[in-house]
């Protein structure tokens, strides 16, 4: 769900997050025959978009990538129309602001990263990944939540031969694991009540079984999972069991 300025996390929700917009190359029309004025700028870029477009011929010669392009200027001198000119065919991302903010920049004192710089793989991975969840009607749902349920209830069997008290809680495909006799953690102080040494150390021997989970004992489960990996799991957590202290 996406979160606004006024719904459920507020503005803190959204503290820290770029402001950037994204501008699909079919909205970007703009090339170098539309700037004028700037030739020396624009001699200058047009030599780092053929360095892009054939690294090889200047790595011969020692050429290495800028780390990135600063450009400076009075308001109206045409460094917008530039950037766009750039951008054409390519994935670009920009950041404005005042030019002694920028030159920060420039000598690599300051790292830049964030949103800005992999926006477009992360949109283009997204995409892939929400059309194979939406094939054949959400199967791949269907059996992560299956196989989700099948592991809480293995882990929840095991706990109880090894006689601790666990609490196995979440939609399927990703869920929390907690040692406690509660049956169920709506809160923060119900968190707290958990014994969170006992979980950490079980983290850590289900890890030296080979399998990895978050340390607060968060399961996730994707579409690679299936019946092999939940019971190699379950092996594991039997061998993790074992590990633990005496209670």
């Amino acid at each position: 769900q996406l979160r606004n300025a006024n719904g459920p996390g507020g503005m803190l929700g959204n503290f820290g997050r770029s402001k950037h917009r994204l501008t699909p190359k079919e909205h970007t029309n703009i090339t170098f025959a539309d700037v004028a004025g700037i030739e020396d700028a624009k001699e200058e870029v047009e030599e780092i978009i053929e360095f892009l477009r054939a690294p090889k011929k200047f790595q011969r010669l020692g050429g290495r990538i800028p780390r990135g392009i600063l450009l400076v200027g009075t308001p109206g001198c045409g460094k917008t129309l530039l950037a766009k000119a750039i951008a054409g065919g390519l994935p670009l991302s920009a950041v404005a602001g005042r030019a002694d903010i920028m030159r920060l920049l420039e000598p690599g004192n300051v790292v830049h990263a964030g949103t800005n710089n992999g926006n477009v793989a992360c949109v283009a991975a997204a995409l892939v990944t929400l059309t194979e969840l939406a094939r054949d009607d959400g199967a791949a749902y269907r059996a992560m939540t299956a196989l989700g349920a099948g592991l809480m209830a293995g882990l929840s069997a095991l706990a109880e031969a090894h006689g601790r008290h666990l609490l196995a809680q979440g939609p399927g495909p990703i869920f929390s694991i907690a040692f406690t006799d509660q049956t169920a953690i709506a809160d923060y102080r119900d968190h707290c009540g958990a014994d969170h040494a006992l979980m950490t150390a079980f983290a850590d021997a289900l890890q030296a079984e080979g399998v990895r989970i978050g340390r607060r004992g968060t399961f996730f489960l994707s579409t690679v999972h299936g019946e092999r990996e939940v019971e190699r799991t379950l092996a594991a957590a039997d061998a993790a069991f074992r590990r633990l202290p005496e209670s």
